[in-house]
């Protein structure tokens, strides 16, 4: 195997590298092909029976045969797939797999038919194209075909709108014969979903379980947080026991080069004559021992050129062309992938890299993007798994579902703005223990790049090794229930009184039947968006005509593709958006040409644009080059949008694009001294494009209203709202834009909406008040600021006004939690402590249970209970009679418990013991031991002991808390006429004076005054125990 190291000395060029170790599964002892038996075999089969089972691989096939459901969670490279293939094909079941595109499944595909085919099972792929595919054949024809198969492979855009019909008109699915008779589900890659599609996978699992009872899954992803969430989900829509399984990824010893340009060390010894200069600046030390150390300046040598050329200072930076390095890849026994950030780049490279090479060696490197053909591309993959193509290069159509093997190295030519986009990129390496170890190329060749690299290559390696956003399952994100609804009331099921109130309460059903909005939202409610199931067309006009490009969503008309917006894929800029249709409004399709001046000049909006950018040029006594400028990341285009969100929980949101600005950024900065080490902060400016924009986007999400101070400086709560992402994104790994935020004037009134533009539910499902504790012991990685930057940088600049201080920082962040928690929670005093506690209500799955026993006589042959369960909104409240042996009750709350119970509620309770007593005592065994048996599952809470801890004095009993309580606290849990325990027994003492001798027999005919007020107590008490519950965190997350 070719040694990166070595030929980069050979070319005289200076890199910094590190190694990270290998990683391999445990192993069985046992074969595939032992498990199978006798096996006629196909190669790829043959090759697979010899190997043994890695230790989770075998634990996976040995639980689906026990008929659980599994959550596999392992790592790239690690035979997810294998496993569930190994149960379908010992136990001769049916298995539908969900993938996140086809075009990504291929190499699974290809692999699952190899595999099968040795088995005598038959694998059919099911898309949108099928029908394209099979022509020639009828409807009809396809449906035997599909429901005669033993694995479909398909993905959820696809199922999502067999499902809807299915709902409508079952003869128009394709999939039904098959779904009605499959035995396994299996969901791969679900790392790959935003948190709006993975709450619709879970709605997509809980129909096809109606479908198929009893159906069996099997999920399978690399970095899910919290399985037992899925496994709990699972086994509530099954009815089947889960099994979580961990394995190890596949991983071989990897090592990591930093390309930083030729000849530095000649370039080192030239720029010290500049020591004593920089040595001279506040912020100049660090650049000073990088001109003292070689080594030093090797770890930072971008950030020593950024600051000698923001001081006028001439620096010639050696430049080195990624061919130089890429031609020697094409003699390696194994693959190279190249990844680049645009499709322009990728052919630029391929050209170079092409004509550079002998022509017998040509065919050793290939382009791989969408605009060669999936025909082209599969060939493209095949040769390389024979050896006949050494180099590909991508911008991304390789990152993810690609199991090539041979593949040994990974070259990025500039990196992708997120880490988990590098980690999928460099999981398409190392996959077979023949390989010795793999290779991590970086040419930095980006903004994002430099970003990174000015601050030294440590801090790109810190970014490199920094963990991947995690998957988060929300079983409560409401977005899953919306499609849910709407599927019952298509397809003729009855909805529950929560499904109806919460479909009525968004305006989508009233009167048994949809509105027309809910109408309206079964039709665009899709996978990948909520709009049309199809995109908007998009051309490419250049010297040779037009070239239809991939679709783009909806969304991203409205985000990225407006009139003078760049198209990073193509290294182009949209000229026109055309319309049509009856209004003349609908957008019809995208023009794109290529990004010059000549284009630019052409077009009236932009011709005005291109004048304002060498305006500013022309200030900074900077070249200007509209394509070079875009290449080094100096120029960057922005759609600003109005968005009106919902502004109370769940709801819908709608985006409007405003316009489109050009944001220029000058050559050099200047260097300003931070906690973290100096930095160079480069002047901006914004230019407006003079152009119309077109479409809109809407969609449902959470969203929160906040009215903040009159006297607050919004630039500062920018700045806190800003390092609160980059805390989420640290401390609970956290997407950086899981959260949108707008902050507004109006008058004298200050506002600051949250959202989350893709829907997840964790607005309201995040632990503010603990996160709020959390940030003070928080500690800012050596990332952190550059994720801050990435993150806002109009946040980034006023944290360098403010003197670049986390500690300032930190106390904004504090601060915007403060507001979140005054408006998501009520602020409660008791005993002059102040506590932030949520507004009760069904979304928190708590109840709370209690009891009131009142003997009629001394003997205690006739009992009075009241039970009382209060769910947040409501209190149910049922009376039971006990005269001597017999009992009497509705069975009211039994039925109210059992319900919220299998909807994933913990209840609530105040003196464990007691309640128990009370109920043994009313002859309800059965509720007794109900009791008994929830405790043992962790179902149910005695909040006694945290409500003394809580409030920091004894809680002895419900009495002395409600009594002490101030008005406000009772209203809040909506205690509205305070009843005590002395009130119940002046109203017994009244009925026992009342009837006397006459108690046995007319008690039920005298006792509504006693009914009332010992009703409005074990409300009261009821209420109280919730209250207690959300001060002491008891049930809570």
């Amino acid at each position: 195997m070719i040694d990166t190291g070595e030929v980069l000395k050979r070319l005289g060029v200076e890199f910094y590298s590190f190694a990270e170790g290998g990683v391999e599964p445990e192993t069985a002892n046992i074969t595939f092909g032992e498990i199978l038996g006798g096996l006629p075999g196909t190669p790829r089969l043959s090759y697979l029976a010899s190997k043994r089972l890695y230790r989770h691989q075998y634990e996976a096939f040995v639980e689906l045969c026990n008929g659980k459901n599994v959550v596999l969670r392992s790592g790239t490279g690690s035979g997810k797939t294998e496993a569930w293939w190994l149960y379908v094909a010992k136990e001769k079941k049916k298995a539908l797999a969900i993938y996140p595109t086809l075009a990504l499944s291929y190499d699974q595909l290809s692999r699952l038919e190899e595999y099968s085919a040795g088995v005598g099972m038959r694998v059919f792929p099911v898309d949108s194209t099928t029908r394209l595919r099979k022509t020639g054949k009828s409807f009809g024809q396809l449906k035997n075909e599909v429901a005669g198969s033993d694995i479909v492979v398909t993905n959820p855009a696809f199922l999502l709108m067999d499902v809807k019909r299915i709902a409508v008109k079952p003869s128009t699915s394709l999939l039904l014969g098959f779904l009605s008779k499959m035995d396994l589900l299996v969901v791969d890659e679900i790392d790959f979903y935003s948190p709006r599609e993975l709450s619709l996978l879970l709605s997509l699992i809980r129909i096809l379980s109606e479908i198929r009872g009893g159906l069996q899954t099997a999920v399978l992803t690399a970095t899910l947080s919290n399985p037992e969430d899925m496994c709990a989900v699972l086994k509530e829509y099954t009815g089947r026991e889960c099994s979580i399984i961990d394995g190890k990824p596949f991983k071989r010893p990897d090592r990591v080069f930093i390309v930083l340009g030729k000849n530095l060390r000649e370039e080192w010894l030239k720029l010290r004559v500049y020591r004593d200069v920089v040595e001279r600046l506040s912020s100049g030390k660090e650049i000073a021992r990088a001109l003292d150390d070689f080594d030093e300046f090797k770890k930072n040598y971008f950030k020593v050129l950024e600051v000698l050329q923001s001081l006028g200072l001439e620096v010639y930076p050696a430049r080195l062309d990624p061919v130089d390095v890429l031609r020697e890849y094409v003699n390696d026994e194994y693959a190279t992938l190249v990844f680049t950030r645009s499709i322009n780049k990728a052919e630029e490279t391929y050209r170079k890299l092409t004509s550079s090479l002998p022509e017998n060696k040509r065919s050793l490197v290939a382009p791989h993007h969408h605009l060669v053909s999936k025909e082209r591309r599969q060939e493209i993959e095949k040769l390389m798994r024979e050896g006949h193509v050494k180099v590909v290069i991508s911008p991304r159509t390789l990152t993810q579902g690609i199991d090539i093997g041979v593949v040994a190295r990974v070259v990025h030519i500039g990196l992708p703005d997120d880490v988990r986009e590098f980690h999928q990129r460099n999981g398409r390496k190392g996959r077979r223990a023949t390989i010795p170890y793999t290779e991590t190329v970086i040419f930095p060749g980006s903004r994002w790049d430099r970003e990174l690299l000015t601050r030294g290559v440590e801090v790109l390696r810190k970014w490199i090794e920094s963990p991947v956003e995690i998957t988060l399952l929300n079983r409560d994100n409401k977005y899953g229930l919306l499609f849910y609804a709407l599927y019952k009331v298509k397809s003729g099921g009855r909805l529950s009184r929560d499904e109806a109130e919460f479909l009525e309460k968004l305006g989508l059903f009233k009167q048994g039947s949809l509105t027309r909005r809910g109408e309206n939202a079964w039709y665009y409610i899709n996978f990948y968006e909520y709009a049309p199931p199809f995109g908007v067309k998009r051309v490419f006009v250049g010297e040779e005509g037009e070239t239809y490009l991939e679709d783009i969503s909806f969304s991203d008309l409205v985000e990225k593709f407006q009139v003078g917006s760049i198209d990073y894929s193509v290294d182009g800029i949209v000229t026109a958006i055309q319309r049509g249709g009856e209004t003349g409004r609908s957008v019809r399709r995208i023009v794109v040409q290529p990004l010059n001046e000549h284009v630019l000049l052409k077009n009236d909006s932009l011709a005005y644009v291109l004048e304002e950018y060498r305006k500013v040029k022309a200030k900074w006594g900077e070249r200007a080059s509209v394509f070079q400028d875009y290449l080094r990341g100096r120029l960057l285009t922005e759609v600003v949008s109005n968005v009106i969100p919902p502004t109370s929980g769940f709801g819908m949101y709608h985006k409007y694009p405003y316009k489109t600005v050009w944001i220029v950024e000058r050559e050099h900065g200047r260097p300003v001294e931070t906690e973290v080490g100096s930095i160079v902060v480069k002047d901006r400016r914004v230019i407006e494009v003079p152009a119309l924009t077109a479409g809109k986007y809407q969609d449902y999400t959470y969203g929160k209203f906040v009215e903040l101070d009159h006297s607050e400086d919004m630039r500062r709560i920018r700045l806190g709202l800003a390092f609160l992402m980059v805390f989420l994104r640290e401390a609970y790994r956290l997407p950086l834009f899981t959260f949108s935020y707008s902050l507004s004037t109006l008058g004298g009134r200050k506002s600051l909406v949250l959202w989350e533009e893709e829907c997840a539910g964790l607005l309201e499902k995040l632990a503010w008040e603990r996160i709020y504790q959390e940030l003070e012991a928080y500690t800012p990685s050596e990332v952190a600021e550059v994720l801050l930057l990435t993150r806002d940088e109009e946040a980034h600049i006023e944290w360098i006004s403010l003197g670049a201080r986390w500690s300032l920082a930190k106390d904004l962040a504090r601060r915007v939690i403060e507001y979140i928690l005054t408006s998501d929670k009520l602020v409660l005093t008791f005993k002059n402590r102040k506590f932030y506690v949520p507004k009760p209500g069904r979304h928190l799955k708590l109840a709370s249970l209690d009891v009131l026993l009142v003997p009629l006589d001394d003997k205690g042959d006739i009992i009075y209970g009241y039970i009382a369960l209060f769910d947040g909104e409501e209190v149910v409240i049922e009376k039971v009679v006990r005269e001597f042996y017999r009992v009497g009750s509705t069975g009211e709350v039994h039925r109210r418990l059992e319900k919220l119970l299998n909807a994933g509620f913990k209840v609530l309770v105040f003196g464990l013991e007691r309640i128990r007593e009370e109920m043994h005592s009313l002859n309800l065994t059965y509720q007794a031991a109900l009791l008994s048996g929830l405790i043992h599952m962790r179902l149910v809470e005695d909040v006694k002991s945290k409500a003394t801890e809580a409030l920091g004095l004894e809680v002895a009993g419900l009495e002395n808390v409600l009594s002490s309580l101030p008005e406000s606290e009772r209203q809040f849990i909506g205690v509205t006429e305070a009843v005590s325990l002395s009130d119940v027994e002046r109203e017994l003492i009244n009925i026992q004076k009342k009837l006397g001798e006459r108690l046995y027999r007319d008690h039920d005919k005298a006792s509504s005054f006693l009914d009332s007020v010992a009703r409005k107590y074990v409300e009261a008490t009821s209420r109280l125990i919730y209250l207690l519950g959300l001060v002491s965190g008891s049930g809570l997350p």
